[in-house]
């Protein structure tokens, strides 16, 4: 699980993103809400959703090709791609 709430793993799949539900700083909608803000302003055409536990183990297994992590700047407003290093692989 990554615990910084500025870096966000998810995968890309069709025209959606989905994330691992693995909000602990407050309620999944908060979560998806701040994500989903976050994401839009540099995917404006894709919508997101917040998988449960065993969506996102299936995803995983089936798509991991399709992963990516992200890290969110806040001073900046900017999202950028970051390279997957085993810190940041899942624990769900």
């Amino acid at each position: 699980m990554i615990k910084d709430k500025n870096i966000f793993e998810c995968i890309f799949l069709n025209d959606h993103i989905w994330f691992p539900n693995y909000v602990i700083w407050g309620p999944a909608s908060h979560g998806h809400q701040r994500r989903k803000y976050i994401f839009k302003q540099s995917f404006p055409k894709l919508e997101s959703s917040i998988s449960s536990k065993q969506t996102w183990e299936s995803l995983m297994k089936e798509y991991s090709d399709k992963r990516k992590v992200f890290k969110y700047d806040s001073k900046i407003k900017k999202l950028t791609e970051i390279k997957i290093e085993e810190k940041y692989e899942s624990k769900n």
